[in-house]
């Protein structure tokens, strides 16, 4: 026989109320007799007697300033006796209900639930779970019977706070609700929670146990004897209950099943998994229904610093703003093409909207967005508007056509834009740097496949101007950046088919340096003449100030290295304005370069214009094809103090022996005024270069074929 005398000894002397609660007095603090006196309500001679059984057994000791306190000893036997405790207080209720398929070293654990509150009504117990997900600021972990579709509204309110869910059900008791019975906007409430990125779901294989869990409470129900649950249990908010439950939700999240099959998809047996989420990184496969795609997407970005989209989404009329840092991209690529599809549908035309799908706009945020097909949209499919840093790279933007879409702008015709990175306030935005690159864009791929057509026949007529008021045509852009603080690349993407502007670069700020290299620009539709131009669309073009509210001291541009095409009639390949407008304190752009391009116009306008600039290199550039000029420098005249001619450009080594200089015609001649052509006694006149009479100080080296006009003064002709 084992001699076990001294663990009966210490059971007689716990099993004596006043003793128990001395110990219990004492795990607090360190107290005198005359202290536990007054708190037990007993006389002195009592609690020398209880203290003294006590220390006898090793589980108090008194120190020499007369303070009793538990001894190591004493403390760990008070915390393993409150197991048996919490137990024995709540008797009933485990005669009745099991521990079974809880694990043996959480059951040791059991009496760290002491601080928690029985509740024996199922109303009340119901109302502590809502209030539960309603106080809930960061999480709310589950583990239930079945998907707890009473709660949904509820839940639905927690996600748009950004609560995350992680949910746990039976394996062979998943979610088998008639959905017919559900009405529609309950079906949409399902949706969103069912397939946000912050709602992850798994199944276990062990019996049933139900638990609701945030950051600040906890509500327990165990099974009963027969393994149901009959919502009764225990509600806490102190960290020791809090750390059971989040110990034993852990290890059953270990062992469970993840990625569940959605619901919904009811008749599709395959298993799949639609989200995933890991750390701070959330996958997301697309449904292509409006009702669920920009809902879980906008959770996403709203609560992960990652998101990836995998398939197709179809936004509907909603679009997704992205207010934190994020790194957004598709999965997969094949032939060169992102496999994500992401479109956005439903607008009405002529639209007055200002649309956009994605729009970018937060403080000091940095965004990324990566590797997505966009295939449909209206105004602006990606909009930056605020930040420190944006990089679009490697996406697709494609549309079959622009007729019938963009947001209306009265006699400037319906826009369409593909990439915009635009602020146009007082402060600018992404000092952090703005980067355009590797992405493909094109705007009326049915041209391609020969089923564009033109509305009036005349389109290739070099007078016709479309009616841009009445939608006989469009603005496409592909690229727009301003208003820029930061360092600007612009570079390796294919834009195709824009008929206003291919890239355009405006109103940047002085602190900005523009890189525009080694971009492939084609266009082959009809050009708009957007914002009453007399040029029918741009390959490549920048504005140091155009319509900015403040005004801008210029910044550094370099256009180098890029390969342009226009087919169609009066497009120019590559200009670089000065102001627009005499506004005080505006400056030209100055001591920029152009080098190494190589311009292709069918039946073109210019191949390099500089207006209103000083200090430009235009370098070994090859221009061919038609056009009237294929270098144009010239200025205008003073406005207010600001002075506008162009001055100190260099013209060099430039590549113009395939190019065919248009004689003057009807349309040449109708547009004689030293700025757009140059004139005569006789008429208008074109050659290889023109410097008009506001040019000084320019120096133009050409072999002696290539004709000059020069009207300017102490230019330099080599």
């Amino acid at each position: 026989m084992s001699n076990s005398g001294g663990f009966h000894d210490l059971l007689f002397e716990l099993s004596n109320e006043n003793r128990y609660g001395i110990l219990l007095s004492l795990r607090d603090r360190a107290q005198r007799i005359t202290d536990l006196t007054n708190e037990m309500g007993l006389n002195t001679t009592e609690v020398r007697r209880h203290v003294a059984r006590l220390g006898e057994v090793g589980l108090i000791r008194r120190d020499l300033d007369g303070y009793y306190n538990l001894t190591h000893y004493g403390e760990m036997v008070l915390t393993t006796v409150q197991e048996f405790e919490f137990m024995e207080r709540h008797r009933e209720y485990f005669n009745s209900h099991s521990t079974r398929d809880i694990p043996e070293k959480l059951v040791k654990r059991i009496g760290d639930l002491r601080g928690s509150r029985f509740t024996g009504d199922v109303l009340d117990f119901i109302r502590q779970i809502e209030s539960l997900i309603e106080e809930a600021e960061e999480y709310v972990w589950l583990i239930v019977d079945q998907f707890p579709l009473n709660f949904l509204g509820t839940i639905n309110g927690a996600i748009e706070r950004g609560v995350r869910f992680r949910l746990m059900e039976p394996w062979d008791l998943i979610f088998r609700t008639e959905f017919d019975e559900l009405k529609t906007d309950e079906l949409q409430s399902l949706n969103r929670a069912i397939h946000t990125p912050l709602v992850e779901r798994s199944t276990y294989d062990h019996g049933k146990l139900y638990m609701y869990l945030s950051e600040r409470s906890c509500i327990l129900s165990f099974p009963t004897q027969e393994g149901e649950i009959d919502y009764k249990g225990f509600n806490s908010n102190d960290e020791a209950s809090l750390e059971w439950c989040r110990d034993l939700f852990g290890l059953f999240w270990e062992t469970a099943r993840h990625g569940v099959k959605p619901p919904l998809d009811v008749e599709d047996e395959e298993e799949r998994e639609m989200i995933s989420v890991s750390e701070d990184h959330a996958v997301i496969e697309g449904r292509n229904d409006p009702s669920i795609d920009p809902k879980i997407v906008q959770d996403a970005v709203d609560n992960y610093g990652k998101v990836t989209l995998k398939g197709e989404f179809n936004f509907g009329t909603s679009s997704i703003k992205i207010s934190r840092s994020v790194s957004l991209r598709g999965e997969g690529r094949e032939d060169g093409i992102p496999l994500t599809k992401v479109k956005k549908q439903g607008w009405q035309f002529p639209s007055t909207m200002y649309e956009h799908l994605i729009l970018v706009e937060g403080e000091g945020i940095d965004v990324t967005i990566e590797n997505i097909h966009f295939t449909d949209f209206n105004n602006i499919c990606l909009l930056a508007y605020q930040g420190n840093s944006i990089r679009i790279l490697e996406n697709r933007i494609t549309l079959q056509t622009v007729l019938g879409r963009g947001t209306r702008f009265g006699i400037w015709g319906d826009q369409v834009i593909g990439i915009l990175v635009s602020n146009n306030n007082e402060k600018g935005s992404f000092p952090g740097g703005t980067t355009v690159e590797g992405n493909y864009l094109d705007f009326a791929t049915w041209y391609i496949l020969g089923k564009f057509r033109p509305k009036t026949g005349r389109e290739n007529e070099p007078d016709y101007r479309p009616d841009l008021d009445s939608h006989e045509n469009y603005m496409s852009y592909g690229i727009v950046v301003r208003d820029s603080l930061g360092s600007v690349r612009v570079e390796e993407n294919d834009v195709r088919n824009m008929n206003a502007k291919c890239i355009w670069i405006l109103d940047n700020w002085d602190s900005s340096e523009i890189l525009v290299k080694k971009n492939r620009v084609h266009s082959g539709v009809f050009g708009s003449y957007a914002i009453n131009t007399n040029y029918a669309g741009y390959g490549i073009c920048a504005f140091s100030h155009w319509e900015a509210r403040n005004p801008r001291q210029g910044y550094r541009l370099s256009i180098v290295d890029n390969e342009i095409e226009c087919s169609k009639v009066n497009y120019l390949g590559i200009a670089v304005h000065g102001p627009l407008e005499g506004v005080q304190g505006s400056v030209k752009l100055q001591d920029g370069e152009i080098l190494r391009n190589r311009i292709y116009l069918d039946d073109g306008s210019v191949g390099v214009l500089i207006y209103r600039c000083d200090g430009f290199e235009v370098a070994e550039n090859q221009i061919s094809g038609k056009a009237y000029y294929g270098i144009q420098l010239t200025g205008g005249d003073k406005i207010r103090d600001l002075e506008l001619s162009a001055e100190r450009n260099i013209v060099k080594r430039n590549k113009m022996g395939s190019l065919e200089i248009k004689a003057p015609d009807i349309y040449s001649e109708t547009l004689i005024d030293g700025q757009i052509f140059s004139c005569s006694r006789e008429g208008s006149k074109t050659a290889y270069v023109w410097l008009n009479s506001y040019t000084r100080y320019n120096s133009i080296n050409v072999s002696e074929e290539v004709s000059v006009i020069d009207e300017g003064t102490s230019n330099a002709i080599n």
